[in-house]
Order: structure tokens, then sequence, then C-alpha cells
């Protein structure tokens, strides 16, 4: 696994921070305590993995901890610390132009959107097609304007926007 480990400036609150704090194991009963909760994060990189290519040390990043995923439950992924490793896949680069905060609430909100759009039950869209296709080859009509109520409505429209149209 390539990892990196970034200096926290930045993390978000989600409703499933909230859920694990409350009800911890009966939601998620893999978790292992102690546990250090927080999925959205944004830092500094201060230390790469010897087979990260991607970044380097003072990169300014956001990433989706994984701490409290069942395949992962690692106390040292959690977002809510000073220090966090991070999956280099599940990072990206911060434009300069955008603030540590800004670039946290991106994360979790952008995985769900994504995985709604591509994962296997449900649209499985083919990545960046013209017009959206499933897997299996089928044109998705045009969907009926959404609320933009909270934040993987918002960044899945994004995704479409950027990759079909």
């Amino acid at each position: 696994m390539v990892q990196i480990v970034i200096r926290t400036h930045a993390i978000a609150m989600n409703p499933v921070d909230y859920i694990l704090q409350t009800i911890g194991t009966m939601a998620f009963p893999w978790l292992k305590f102690p546990v250090i909760l927080g999925s959205d994060v944004a830092g500094e990189v201060v230390e790469v993995g010897s087979g990260v290519t991607r970044f380097k040390v003072g990169d300014r990043v956001t990433g989706l901890a994984v701490g409290g995923n069942k395949r992962s439950n690692k106390a040292t992924e959690g977002a809510f610390q000073h220090y966090v490793v991070l999956r280099d896949n599940l990072a990206s680069p911060i434009p300069d132009s955008m603030s540590y905060e800004n670039a946290s609430v991106i994360p979790l909100g952008l995985s769900t959107a994504a995985c709604g759009l591509y994962m296997k039950d449900f649209l499985t869209l083919r990545h960046g097609t013209n017009p959206a296709t499933t897997q299996s080859g089928e044109n998705l009509q045009p969907a009926p304007a959404l609320p933009r109520t909270s934040a993987p409505v918002p960044l899945a429209i994004e995704i479409c926007v950027n990759l079909y149209l």
C-alpha cells in the first residue's frame, strides 16, 4: 500500500462522524478501540512512502482518511489528529488558490458521489463516456433537477458535467 503522512491543517465534520461518536459499534461493529475518527482532512505532506510518485514533501493535499473503514480500521488513518496517514490514491493536490478549510470538505462527499455513479449496485456508469452509459452499454437519459441539499449531490453533478457533457 502506497501512503503519505500529512500534517493536518483542516478537517471537516460529516454526519457519519456524529454517528460513529454516538452509537459506534452498534452501526460499525468492526471498530477496534481506541479509534481515531474523521474522514475529511487537508494538510501538508511531511513524509512519502517508498512507492509514492504523485506527491513530495511540502505538497498541499486533501484526502479521505479511512481509519474507521471496515477494511482499514487503523488509528493512524483517522483524520482527527495532528498527523494522518493517507493512501496516496485517496489524496489529491490542492490548488494554491484554495484554502485548506475549503479543500477539507471535498473527500467524503466526492467519494460518496463517485460510489453512486460508478459502483456496480448503483448507476454503474462507465468512466468518461458521452452520452453517459452504464457498464452494460445502456444510454442514460438526463435526470430531473435534483435539490442541492447535501455535498454528494452537487459533487455528483460536477462529475457528470465535467466527464459526460
